[in-house]
């Protein structure tokens, strides 16, 4: 995890190699979550009562369910992003350099910025970053527990439909 990087940085004694690795790190870190899952013919499923004709009753309890499992995950999904977007961005914009790092990871040439490179250096010294980076970090991970549970459970829907529909030749 970058997060996780960046704090293995901050207990380093800074070199010219682990300044130049903090940009990649921060890069990935800010990306954020964009995740939209699609639930059109679920809706349509649960709104007709075509949902209620299924045989299974775990399958149709997972189905039932599934809605208010991709709300909650999307909460969290706009929390997530409310962190990235309100707090640590605006704190790297007052204390990073972002056009170092969008030079070397956007794919533009926009060339190499005025300012010195002691922004890095000054960022892997400051408590506050050290915090809001453990917090990303406590954050993003919750994120993919939950989508990984999210995976998961469209894979046991996935198998219990193909019980009750199984395939003809």
């Amino acid at each position: 995890m970058s997060s996780k990087g960046i704090l293995e940085l901050i207990n380093k004694q800074p070199n010219d190699e682990s300044l130049k690795s903090l940009d990649s790190l921060i890069f990935v870190s800010i990306m954020g979550v964009n995740n939209k899952v699609r639930t059109g013919t679920l809706n349509e499923g649960l709104n007709t009562g075509k949902v209620a004709l299924i045989g299974s009753d775990d399958l149709k309890s997972k189905l039932y369910g599934l809605p208010s499992v991709i709300e909650n995950i999307s909460e969290a999904d706009k929390t997530y992003s409310h962190y990235n977007d309100q707090i640590l961005q605006p704190f790297l914009f007052e204390n990073f350099n972002f056009r170092t790092m969008d030079q070397k990871f956007s794919g533009y040439d926009l060339g190499d910025s005025k300012f010195n490179f002691s922004h890095n250096k000054d960022l892997i010294n400051n408590e506050q970053f050290e915090n809001l980076i453990d917090n990303h970090f406590f954050q993003s991970n919750s994120q993919l527990l939950f989508h990984m549970s999210l995976k998961n459970q469209f894979e046991e829907i996935k198998k219990l439909i193909e019980e009750e529909l199984p395939l003809k030749n």
